[in-house]
């Protein structure tokens, strides 16, 4: 008896910068026809590629591997293998630097002595170098996540030049046996992958200007934009984010000078207070525009037996500024259907 079989075809979006009812639907079958493609094709063939090596969380190798993978002549991977380590919690070490500083200024308070931290103009001090290495200690101590590895599974051929405009997918079909029908159909699910998603944000971008300009500025909050067609309905649903890029945050107390001092240069406060202990270093760093009068009224940098003290409150108040100021925004996006039955409330 003939087994009927059930096939998914993922068509290449046809998405063009205007406001209209095909793009619409395209973007919603694109919605569907790429998780379609990357959990039944491309994420199940990875996942038998690298069950073919030896290596993974439990397994790790001392450094990065990368072995072949063979399918024939005309098909031929490597999987990539690298260990990875714990990541920096920024957001910890941001915390823990605030509540280090918060303690030595209570301290100061209470008036308990610190060796490394003295009184000046009846302020609490301390050497920009020993902030910096505390700084570096958080770093090295305050991380998250679990030691494993990265896996990636790197085309080698072929590599097409040009996008299939439709992969098709036999539904119950295990993709993660390695044949030849499988590994094509990955190479091709893997280019309508990339260029299906460049096509959408390329829309999607277009959309997002049309929002704002429509709006006359950035939404605060969430905010929908109903269109209606002839045929069908759809709500263009924009959701500000807004994020704390912690490390950035860090940078900007750290971050060490590289080449030379310009007008351009990207360097952290305490490495720049630093600085002033060499001689002519001060003015160039004021004729660049790297200490300004913000910065001279926040730290108040003094020189001590050779090493730049710096204000403690000055410290915690930029470390407050930068937290309010240093932010990451951006937009999400979702088109949705409007259901027929609400197009006339």
């Amino acid at each position: 008896m003939t087994k009927n079989l059930t096939i998914i075809s993922v068509r290449l979006p046809r998405l063009s910068n205007s406001i209209n009812e095909n793009n619409f639907l395209e973007s919603l079958y694109w919605k569907y026809g790429y998780e379609e493609l990357k959990s039944r094709v491309s994420e199940q063939f990875k996942r038998g590629a690298f069950a073919s090596v030896p290596y993974n969380d439990d397994n790790r190798p001392i450094a990065k591997v990368e072995i072949p993978l063979v399918i024939n002549k005309d098909l031929e991977f490597i999987v990539s293998v690298t260990p990875t380590k714990k990541k920096i919690s920024y957001e910890k070490v941001n915390t823990a630097f605030g509540n280090y500083v918060n303690l030595l200024l209570d301290q100061h308070s209470d008036e308990i002595h610190r060796k490394r931290v003295l009184t000046i103009d009846e302020e609490p001090y301390i050497p920009c170098r020993d902030l910096v290495i505390k700084i570096e200690e958080y770093l090295n101590t305050l991380r998250e996540g679990k030691e494993g590895v990265k896996r990636e599974l790197i085309i080698v051929k072929p590599l097409l030049e040009k996008t299939p405009n439709v992969v098709s997918i036999v539904v119950g079909k295990d993709y993660s046996a390695r044949s030849e029908y499988t590994a094509r159909t990955f190479v091709e699910a893997e280019k309508l992958l990339k260029e299906g998603s460049n096509i959408k944000n390329s829309f999607e971008e277009f959309l997002l200007n049309e929002a704002i300009r429509e709006l006359g500025k950035e939404p605060e909050e969430v905010t929908a934009l109903p269109y209606q067609f002839e045929r069908l309905g759809f709500l263009h649903q924009l959701e500000p984010r807004v994020t704390t890029p912690y490390a950035k945050i860090i940078e900007s107390f750290i971050k060490p000078l590289k080449g030379d001092i310009t007008t351009k240069s990207k360097i952290g406060d305490l490495v720049i207070a630093d600085m002033i202990s060499q001689e002519g270093v001060e003015e160039t760093l004021k004729n660049k525009g790297l200490m300004d009068k913000d910065f001279e009224r926040d730290y108040r940098p003094r020189i001590r037996k050779g090493e730049v003290y710096v204000r403690l409150k000055g410290v915690l108040e930029r470390l407050d500024f930068y937290k309010k100021t240093i932010r990451s925004r951006t937009i999400e996006q979702n088109i949705s259907l409007i259901p027929p039955d609400l197009y006339s409330i």
